[in-house]
């Protein structure tokens, strides 16, 4: 009895530290935001150009945790993308997929009104089923914005 009280202690110590180390590689709210504030200020020092190519970079300074900068033009096409490099150039306005039309014409009437958190629904990376998603919006120019989302 008194081993198998051990071997359960170590799986709960075991197992416990796997969903603290899995919770650790989720974003909150305030990085997301930072991250936000940050994308912009290199935005401001480096060019649009070489920010974007740079948000782009998976292993890059602009992906922490599951968190990744995006930016979107006004017209709905993608200029970068930390996590999905396939969305680049794609004019998500023209999705024939319902969610993705109506989340990025969401995020542009976010933007266009000074910016803030917008949520939306969006299929999880990491548990590839439909969660809440908040993304933080910042205007860059007339043209552009950027973000990044949590997932609740």
């Amino acid at each position: 009895m008194k081993k198998l009280s051990v071997m359960l202690l170590v799986n709960l110590f075991v197992l416990g530290g796997f969903a603290s180390a899995f919770a650790a590689e989720r974003g909150t709210k305030t990085e997301a935001k930072a991250l936000v504030e940050k994308a912009a200020a290199y935005i401001k020092t480096n060019g649009k150009e070489k920010a974007f190519v740079e948000f782009s970079n998976p292993k890059g300074k602009f992906v922490k945790k599951d968190l990744y900068i995006f930016a979107i033009g006004f017209n709905g096409v993608f200029l970068a993308h930390g996590l999905d490099q396939t969305l680049i150039g794609k004019n998500q306005l023209q999705s024939t997929d319902e969610n993705v039309r109506s989340v990025t014409v969401g995020l542009i009437e976010t933007a266009m009104k000074g910016g803030g958190w917008y949520d939306y629904k969006w299929p999880d990376p990491l548990t590839k089923k439909m969660r809440g998603k908040s993304s933080y919006i910042q205007k860059v120019d007339d043209t552009v914005f950027i973000g990044c989302g949590v997932y609740k």
